[in-house]
């Protein structure tokens, strides 16, 4: 009974002191609050140690924009500076060209207002050619003038007299002789001989011209002569060279990937466009061979480009069979002229006009209105592939010539009336064996 009562008293003291320890223990409700108000306490201290880290990070950053945002802007200023300080020498070179350009349009403005002056004044002496197929004539303008005696298209005039005319006779069909006021007798070569000036290239040194010439064309001011060519499926060549001692002026770096066919000067002598088998019909800067435009189109090689009057269109043609009208200043393609059977080898604009000479292998040789496409004339006689085609000034009086594969150089009237077929001569046979035997003495 005594050990039971201790037993009792031990588990009573026992529980009281459990009871005691569970109300000291502050509730847990309590503890996470504070936890919490600790962690909170916490972060905002961090917060305030780490701002002026903070602050200078984002200052650095902000500093770094400001610092790059300069760096550009200094390289955009230097590549504008250099832009436009290689620009100077060219736009001077456009001024100049510019400014012998209009001078000049005013000496061919002078002298057709001289010629129309002089196709008022009296005409003082006429002669016939011995064959009578020229008549020369003569007087106070003080040029001698010739002209076909069947059609009347002039032929050729004599400018050199400083007084008028006062008789004519001929030498021969080759000579004409003329004596004026000025107290001169003067005897003209009417059909005088060509004379080889230089030539450039070598066909041992590749570096000169790399492959074929394809193509020529002389500025119209005569100073410079372009040059087409390039080897065959590795790359085209341009080249501008000298005329007064032949020397290069300007090669064009890489104008083309493939051989370049056809070149033009554009009227203005600044620009030179080009036609190439890669089917690309480009245009460049002749001071500075910077491309200026490429035009798309062409779905064969491009064989031939020529300007308008005035340079803001360009017709080209190529092996796809057709004849295309670009906006020269933008690249768009006015026109498509489309419906060939076969490639259409050359084009030429006719004088200051809006008509188009084009040659094909048809073969045919046809003057079209490249402002609506229309065929305006065609020009019989061709009976091969002809290749290339030329034409004067006036589209109805002038001349139109056309050669082809099979060597006829062929010259017609504007209107299409055929005027000469220049074949080549025929070739010397060789002598045969009884006219090279000598007899024994």
């Amino acid at each position: 009974a005594k050990v039971s009562a201790a037993a009792a008293q031990a588990a009573a003291a026992a529980d009281a002191q459990a009871k005691t320890a569970e109300a000291a223990k502050p509730p847990l409700a309590k503890t996470a609050t504070d936890t919490a108000q600790v962690a909170a306490d916490a972060a905002q201290k961090a917060l305030a140690t780490n701002k002026p880290f903070t602050d200078a990070a984002a200052a650095l950053t902000q500093a770094q924009n400001v610092h790059r945002a300069a760096e550009q802007a200094r390289a955009f200023a230097a590549r504008d500076l250099k832009l436009a300080t290689d620009a100077v020498p060219v736009a001077k070179e456009a001024v100049g060209k510019t400014e012998t350009l209009l001078q000049k349009l005013d000496s061919d403005l002078a002298t057709a207002v001289q010629a129309e002056t002089g196709a008022q004044q009296a005409i003082r002496a006429v002669a016939f050619s011995p064959d009578g197929q020229t008549l020369a004539s003569g007087g106070d303008f003080g040029v001698v003038h010739t002209w076909d005696a069947t059609s009347g298209q002039a032929v050729s005039s004599c400018a050199g007299h400083a007084g008028p005319i006062q008789a004519l006779a001929y030498v021969d069909d080759r000579h004409l002789a003329s004596a004026s006021l000025d107290k001169q007798a003067v005897v003209w070569d009417l059909h005088p001989s060509w004379q080889l000036q230089r030539v450039i290239g070598d066909i041992a040194d590749p570096s000169i011209l790399a492959d074929r010439v394809m193509a020529v064309d002389f500025s119209d001011d005569g100073s410079l002569l372009a040059t087409g060519g390039g080897v065959p499926s590795r790359g085209g060549e341009v080249k501008i060279w000298k005329v007064a001692d032949g020397t290069l002026a300007r090669m064009l770096p890489e104008p083309h990937t493939d051989t370049v066919n056809s070149v033009a000067f554009s009227p203005d002598g600044l620009l030179i466009a080009s036609a190439g088998a890669d089917k690309y019909v480009k245009t460049f800067e002749v001071a500075t061979g910077r491309l200026v435009m490429q035009f798309e189109g062409h779905t064969n090689h491009a064989l031939g480009v020529d300007w308008r009057a005035g340079g803001k269109e360009l017709a080209s043609c190529g092996a796809d069979g057709t004849i295309r009208i670009w906006n020269a200043e933008n690249g768009d393609r006015v026109r498509a002229m489309e419906g060939f059977t076969r490639q259409v080898t050359s084009v030429r604009y006719v004088g200051q006009t809006q008509f188009l000479m084009a040659t094909a292998g048809d073969p045919w040789v046809r003057k079209y209105n490249a402002d609506n496409g229309g065929i305006q004339t065609n020009f019989g006689g061709p009976a091969d592939y002809m290749y290339s085609v030329d034409a004067t000034g006036d589209p109805n009086n002038g001349v139109v010539v056309a050669g082809g594969h099979d060597g006829v150089l062929r010259i017609w009237l504007a209107g299409g009336q055929t005027r000469h077929e220049l074949r080549a001569p025929a070739p010397e046979t060789a002598p045969s064996a009884s006219d090279t035997q000598v007899s024994a003495p």
